[in-house]
């Protein structure tokens, strides 16, 4: 039983790793996409504050692992 805990949570773990590890590709990318685009300086300013915002949640997210999707299930 210990086993199989475990390695659910490393599976668990694995997973939002790459799902994180994704998001964070995405929001670079999208950065240079912005910084590349022939728009408005203004426009391109606040689309790179909302990137910049959006990377600064991702780092600054609580790991935690769900069971399920309850609240009360959260393991932090």
């Amino acid at each position: 039983m210990k086993r199989m805990i475990r390695l659910t949570f490393q599976h668990e773990g694995t997973e939002h790793h790459r799902d994180r590890i994704a998001m964070e590709h995405f929001y670079y990318t999208a950065t240079h996409q912005a910084l590349q685009a022939p728009t408005d300086q203004v426009k391109k300013a606040t689309v790179l504050k909302h990137l910049k915002a959006m990377i600064i949640s991702l780092h600054s997210q609580q790991q935690c692992v769900l069971l399920a999707n309850g609240d009360s299930e959260r393991i932090l």
